[in-house]
């Protein structure tokens, strides 16, 4: 009689050990939590945005160049591009992010207004074909810091290369000028994400930097996201980037925004 009890009491004893793990085998594929946000190594991001484009600039500012309207005189105004992103995460909370997103823009314009551009005249009435490149290359780092399971706050250390190209050929005359310059631009910034759900989460970015006379640059995303399973997750997001910089005697004054939208996979 002592033998089954004891008998009884190891067989209940491991089946009260393994009944949380088998409630956990028998979770449902596509659930998700709270802690499924932290718990994660590596990220890959990717999507498409519609920007706007606004802003002036000259390509050498040295021989009294009209400053330039890049979307009214030039008509670059809209890009239709992709994006990438890739988010690192060895240590829980420390994130190093990783970003390219190519713009290109082209247009073909007869002149209404006669512009100055190198010390030349494009007068009424010339063609002339522009384009222009902002190539972004961004890498960043994070620190989360959780204020509970539903809110975290991390500062953002960003750097980003700029491979900015513009040029301007006036086919009625025979002539063109281009400028192209790599752009290092350092930010100082902000994250905050929100749960309201676990499903739904919230999150804005704000940085930007200033190197006085030479250059101010800032950049705001703010959007939402929907978790379909603790790996896949769809979002929409809202972005705003101003630049104002100077460089090879040469100035940019524009700001890009519209909406991105895209999905991510982690692991």
């Amino acid at each position: 009689m002592a033998l089954r009890k004891t008998a009884l009491a190891i067989v209940t004893w491991i089946t009260f050990l393994f009944l949380p793990l088998a409630a956990v085998a028998e979770e449902p594929w596509y659930s998700v939590y709270r802690g499924d946000h932290r718990d994660w190594t590596f990220a890959l991001s990717g999507g498409f945005a519609l920007l706007d484009l606004n802003g002036r600039g000259t390509i050498d500012q040295g021989s009294g160049d009209t400053n330039i309207s890049l979307d009214g005189t030039l008509d670059l105004s809209r890009f239709r591009t992709f994006w990438g992103e890739a988010d690192l995460q060895l240590l829980r909370g420390q994130h190093l992010r990783f970003t390219y997103t190519p713009l290109r823009l082209d247009s073909s314009e007869v002149l209404d207004t006669a512009i100055v551009v190198n010390g030349t005249t494009y007068d009424v009435g010339d063609q002339v074909d522009s384009k222009i490149k902002l190539d972004q290359y961004e890498i960043s780092y994070r620190s989360d810091f959780w204020l509970g399971d539903y809110v975290s706050i991390a500062p953002v250390l960003q750097v980003s290369l700029v491979d900015a190209k513009v040029s301007i050929a006036n086919d009625t005359l025979g002539v063109s000028e281009s400028v192209h310059g790599l752009l290092p631009l350092p930010y100082l910034g902000l994250r905050g994400e929100v749960y309201p759900l676990a499903r739904l989460q919230l999150f804005a970015e704000a940085k930007g930097f200033t190197i006085g006379s030479k250059g101010t640059v800032w950049d705001a995303t703010g959007g939402v996201a929907l978790h379909l399973t603790r790996n896949l997750s769809i979002q929409g997001r809202y972005r705003f980037s101003d630049y104002s910089v100077d460089f090879l005697d040469s100035k940019i004054d524009l700001n890009l925004a519209g909406p991105e939208v895209g999905a991510t996979i982690r692991f």
